[in-house]
C-alpha cells in the first residue's frame, strides 16, 4: 500500500529493511528496487547493536548482504538508532554510510495520523530525513503494529506539501545539506528493550 501511495505522488523513499523481512518478502524487495527507492541495511533481525558483540554485528551485516544481493545499498540505519563509537566504525569499515534522521513521527506508538503529522511538519525542511515505519519488528504493544495511521499521515503529507520534493537518501546525499547526517551515539535503555514484543510472523 505504501509503495502504491509513493508511486501515485512521484515520491522516492529509502527502506531500511531487516534481512529476515527481506527473506520472507522477496517480491516486495524486488518492487521497492524497481520503483527507484533505496534499500538500506537495518541488520538481520533488528537487534540493538549496543547489546551484541562486534563479531555478531559483523555477521548480521554479512547475512543481510547475502540475502539482499544486488538490491542492497551501502546505507545503514542502526536498529533503534543505537550505536557506539565501535559499532559506528565497524559499519563504516564495511563501506556503509550511517543514516539517522531529524524528523520522527514516533509511529511506533498508538497515535492517529494527525498526531504523527504534528510531530514532523515543522521539521520538514531542505535536507531533512523523516523517520516512519511501514512495519514494526518490535512493538511496545502488539496492537500498535497497525499501519493505517502511518499511511494516512504519509498521504496527507505528500498531498499538502507540494512545495517539497521527496527523494531517497542516495539523491539527498548529492546535495550539500548535512541535515540528519550527524553522528549520534545512543545507549539502549534496558527498560524499553525489555518491554518490546516481537511481531512474528512478520506478515504486516
Amino acid at each position: 500500500m505504501l509503495l502504491d501511495l509513493l508511486k501515485r505522488h512521484g515520491a522516492r523513499a529509502s527502506f531500511f529493511v531487516t534481512g529476515e523481512q527481506a527473506a520472507r518478502h522477496p517480491e516486495l524487495i524486488a518492487r521497492i528496487a524497481a520503483d527507484g527507492h533505496d534499500i538500506g541495511c537495518h541488520s538481520w533481525d533488528h537487534t540493538s547493536f549496543r547489546t551484541i558483540s562486534l563479531l555478531a554485528q559483523w555477521r548480521q551485516i554479512s547475512r543481510w548482504e547475502a540475502q539482499l544481493g544486488k538490491h542492497g545499498s551501502k546505507l545503514f540505519r542502526p536498529p533503534f538508532g543505537h550505536q557506539s563509537v565501535l559499532t559506528h566504525l565497524l559499519v563504516r569499515l564495511r563501506g556503509y554510510k550511517v543514516i539517522l534522521w531529524n524528523a520522527v513521527a514516533e509511529d511506533w506508538l498508538d497515535d492517529n495520523a494527525a498526531t504523527l503529522l504534528e510531530r514532523i511538519e515543522d521539521r520538514i525542511k531542505p535536507g531533512a530525513i523523516v523517520l516512519m515505519h511501514d512495519n514494526l519488528v518490535d512493538a511496545l504493544e502488539l496492537h500498535y503494529i497497525e499501519r493505517e495511521p502511518m499511511l494516512e499521515a504519509v498521504e496527507s503529507l505528500l498531498t499538502s506539501r507540494t512545495d517539497v520534493r521527496f527523494v531517497n537518501i542516495t539523491q539527498l546525499l548529492r546535495k550539500p545539506s548535512r541535515q540528519g547526517r550527524k553522528v549520534v551515539f545512543g545507549r539502549p535503555p534496558a527498560d524499553f528493550l525489555n518491554r518490546l514484543h516481537r511481531t512474528a510472523p512478520y506478515d504486516v
